[in-house]
């Protein structure tokens, strides 16, 4: 029973490999594409408007390293997923799933605590829209 599903699994491998290293690519294509694009048409709102986009790409292409066991290309993609949208707790719970993998004990506890704050911050945010909405003049 055992090696039959063993052997299924060598076989299905390769193909499962082979799709992420497709993937990779073409998401590594896709970032260049953009960074070309975006060095002779820099605008201020096209950049903001951007980030989010990039910041996707960058923690697809950091969960493909991760799938991959390349622990340090993951973390580095996932903290440029970060610095272009700061906001985002996915970002921080998949880097430090991916520092937990690569033996950094230490900074993944930092990503999943800083999650876990962010997280309890934006249960606060419908009271401040709230108040905010409000139309009292002291």
């Amino acid at each position: 029973m055992h090696s039959s599903i063993l052997k299924e699994q060598m076989t299905y491998e390769p193909i499962v490999l082979g799709r992420l290293n497709d993937a990779l690519k073409q998401i590594t294509h896709t970032l260049n594409i953009y960074y070309d694009h975006h060095e002779s048409n820099y605008n201020e709102l096209t950049n903001e408007k951007y980030n989010k986009l990039l910041a996707d790409a960058y923690d697809c292409r950091g969960i493909i390293y991760l799938q991959l066991g390349r622990f340090q290309y993951a973390i580095d993609d996932l903290t440029n997923s970060i610095r272009l949208n700061r906001y985002s707790t996915k970002y921080l719970i998949d880097r430090g799933v991916a520092y937990f993998c690569n033996h950094q004990l230490m900074p993944a506890m930092i990503d999943f605590k800083i999650n876990i704050d962010q997280l309890i911050g934006m249960q606060w945010l419908p009271v401040r829209d709230a108040v905010n909405s409000c139309d009292v003049q002291p």
